[in-house]
């Protein structure tokens, strides 16, 4: 049953734009009404992922809220504040907090590649190098698809340990093969967490 409309507001990298969503109540398998949402443009959202990449981008490049404001406020035609940058800074950071914490235990995963790598950033105005451990599963039909990526200090026995062991308390099984580049602390960690597993 349609019900009118509401118009929202939508900040993307083509500025400010308002969308007229309509409103409409849809009956349920169980007979039960409610109100429809839309999936393209979920309750609350004010950016679209474009912007919200780029806000992120921006404040991940080591600057403030304000800066981040002045540097894009011509993007997006005026239409950023302070807050804004603060709500999309928000939401990236709890997304990538769900991700580190999600099910593995769905991942249908017989190789897995191991390796560390090094990010440079910059922090505090100063260019920094952070060495990120990075897990990458292949599944049987040949896809790869990112399992895990965290900064553990480097890649020590302890700190592979920790990253495998959490990799597999959130259910990632035992692959049927292991792919590392020879760093002893990764050996080491597998041996104790996955001694039978072929390791190349």
């Amino acid at each position: 049953y349609r019900n009118g409309h509401r118009d929202r507001e939508i900040v993307g990298t083509f500025g400010p734009e308002t969308v007229r969503v309509p409103r409409a109540r849809i009956a349920g398998a169980d007979g039960q009404r409610r109100e429809w949402r839309s999936q393209a443009l979920p309750r609350y959202r004010r950016l679209t992922r474009k912007a919200e990449a780029l806000i992120a981008g921006a404040y991940l490049a080591g600057t403030n809220t304000r800066r981040v404001k002045r540097a894009l406020s011509t993007l997006f035609a005026g239409a950023m504040g302070k807050d804004v940058v603060s709500r999309a800074w928000r939401k990236v950071k709890t997304d990538w907090e769900a991700w580190n914490t999600r099910d593995l235990g769905g991942e249908d995963t017989v190789r897995l590649i191991l390796d560390g790598t090094v990010v440079k950033a910059r922090i505090d105005k100063k260019a920094t190098a952070i060495p990120i451990l990075v897990a990458i599963g292949v599944r049987r039909d040949g896809q790869k698809v990112l399992i895990g990526l965290k900064n553990m200090g480097g890649e020590t026995v302890a700190a592979w340990r920790a990253f495998l062991q959490d990799l597999s308390a959130r259910g990632l099984r035992e692959p049927g093969f292991i792919i590392v580049d020879g760093a002893p602390g990764l050996e080491a960690a597998l041996a104790e967490l996955w001694p039978e597993a072929p390791v190349q």
